[in-house]
């Protein structure tokens, strides 16, 4: 039965020409969120150094006497905070980005082969593609095989 159904999710692939379509649609759409991600992370970056500066200059000011310790102490306390959410900042842009690529990847292997994904994957896994491909179930009978709905109901 599981070789009738993976012969049933085969039927659903999708055709060359609409894959390469959709890889070109997505690339497109992908590489522009890269290349906004790349100019946010340079801005992070001269951010960062901006503040690696300005962390040298209190200790400077602090090493010719111009602060009090107190004062050295506050103000290091605020750029370190500044570059502890900038940091953040950066890592998730390159999480996401990581994840763009992914997720594009992971959406062509499923595309190409749906099948694939339902022998390999979990009980949820196998959910979310049957609700994907067959958002109104799939019926099995013993003389017809597998059916969406709109098949068994003509």
């Amino acid at each position: 039965m599981l070789e009738q159904f993976l012969q049933f999710l085969d039927q659903y692939r999708v055709s060359e020409d609409v894959l390469r379509l959709f890889k070109a649609i997505v690339m497109k759409k992908w590489n522009n969120n890269y290349a906004d991600s790349s100019r946010a992370i340079e801005q992070l970056q001269k951010e960062e150094y901006s503040l690696r500066n300005k962390h040298s200059r209190i200790i400077s000011l602090y090493i010719d006497e111009k602060l009090s310790e107190s004062e050295k102490n506050e103000q290091i306390k605020l750029v370190d905070q500044a570059m502890s959410e900038l940091l953040l900042s950066k890592v998730q842009l390159e999480e996401r980005f990581e994840l763009s690529e992914s997720m594009i990847d992971a959406a062509v292997k499923l595309l190409e082969s749906p099948g694939l994904y339902w022998t390999q994957g979990d009980n949820a896994v196998k959910q979310v593609l049957q609700n994907l491909i067959f958002p109104k179930g799939v019926i099995y009978d013993c003389v017809d095989g597998f059916r969406t709905t709109e098949i068994s109901a003509s």
